[in-house]
């Protein structure tokens, strides 16, 4: 097979455009927010867990093959972090510094000390 039909077949195996899209792009270090995320290709792939840097959001709804909606998690720190989709049958989506963490006055996540 010459390299250009070559290159054509696997171009049409290729997996679908998965370009995410966030709104709002930024919220509060407490968490708590409302967040969409927009792309492609969300359904068929088994149970969704959505990390905002290391930690896993909340309330994951996965509403059509190119919406889900998810509560942001608390964050320790400020600034930009990844999101992260990764599905039960292994498939993973990522939009590198798609959300940002900014600070909220008076915030401090910290363990409880004690047994309250």
């Amino acid at each position: 097979m010459a390299l250009p039909a070559l290159l054509s077949v696997l171009a049409s195996c290729a997996a679908p455009d998965s370009t995410l899209r966030v709104h709002p792009q930024a919220g509060t270090q407490a968490g708590g927010q409302a967040l969409r995320i927009e792309g492609t290709d969300f359904l068929g792939h088994g149970a969704l867990v959505v990390y905002l840097g290391g930690r896993a959001a909340k309330g994951v709804v996965i509403e059509s093959p190119t919406l889900v909606r998810v509560t942001t998690p608390e964050s320790d720190t400020t600034g930009p972090v990844d999101v992260v989709l990764r599905f039960g049958d292994g498939t993973e989506q990522t939009l590198e510094q798609g959300f940002a963490f900014e600070e909220q006055p008076g915030f401090v996540l910290s363990p409880r000390i004690g047994g309250g």
